[in-house]
């Protein structure tokens, strides 16, 4: 599936009953990325709520359907972020092709974004790729100074569909890559914050449905990629180079880290 055709589905659409009562909350919760950090105890799995998590990822696993599988796989592809390299509505894709977030932003670049007084002559296509990079520095350094195993490495029971990453889990980053998108479109075009919101919150839910992430990883993930993104945005639009780009990246996952450790002192962090 191609992001040309990559649809913005309603969960209901994609999801059977008994798999959207089980992602009700988290869903509600993704409504504000920005109060989720108001609780930073919910988003560090402690020993009771990853036993809690992996009971809810098992129940996810017994009512996946095909159609739920094929939906996660093309938002997996196409619904997170940036594909560097990628260009839209070009025969030929430097990387692979554009995700949702480039095309939404190629279209508000063709309605005149960079004229519009908040921008200050930064096209929404620019804004997102710089913005996108502040946000995977910052969320692969949490990954790597945290590294919490995969749910199917806690859980044998527990099997992925498609790949199994063998990265870090906590924080997802598929889903700061979304929500780092939403931020910016947000930013770009207040007026299409729904359409924007629907197409983020796919991305942590599928990748609970995927059997690839934790709860707390994806909700993790939504609050530091909306965080960090609204840092970023303000630096970006007001002129700051790479160099205070890469201060906010730091700032957060500086955040995110020390956040962790507080609460899951039992933790081991990767010792690269």
């Amino acid at each position: 599936m191609q992001a040309s055709s990559l649809p913005i589905r309603q969960l209901s659409e994609v999801l059977p009953a008994p798999a959207l009562e089980l992602v009700g909350d988290i869903t509600a919760r993704l409504r504000d990325p920005a109060k989720l950090g108001e609780h930073m105890e919910q988003l560090v799995p402690t020993g009771p709520v990853e036993a809690a998590e992996l009971d809810l990822l098992r129940g996810l696993q017994r009512v996946r359907t095909p159609l739920a599988t094929e939906w996660a796989e093309a938002v997996d592809k196409y619904g997170a972020g940036v594909h560097r390299g990628a260009t839209v509505d070009d025969v030929s894709f430097v990387a692979d092709q554009p995700t949702v977030w480039q095309r939404f932003a190629a279209d508000a670049d063709r309605r005149g974004a960079a004229l519009l007084p908040h921008m200050h002559g930064v096209s929404a296509s620019e804004l997102l790729e710089r913005v996108s990079r502040v946000s995977d520095g910052s969320w692969m350094a949490v990954k790597g100074a945290v590294d919490r195993p995969r749910p199917y490495v806690v859980a044998s029971d527990l099997h992925p569909d498609g790949i199994a990453p063998d990265n870090a889990s906590w924080v997802s980053g598929h889903s700061a890559q979304a929500f780092t998108s939403r931020a910016v479109m947000n930013y770009v075009e207040p007026a299409n914050g729904e359409v924007h919101h629907v197409a983020a919150s796919q991305v942590p839910i599928s990748r609970m449905v995927a059997g690839r992430h934790f709860p707390t990883d994806v909700l993790g993930g939504a609050y530091m990629g909306d965080g960090v993104a609204n840092d970023a945005i303000a630096a970006v639009v007001g002129g700051a180079d790479d160099a205070a780009l890469r201060v906010i990246a730091d700032r957060w996952s500086d955040r995110m880290v020390t956040a962790y450790r507080q609460l899951r002192p039992d933790a081991h962090p990767a010792s690269s």
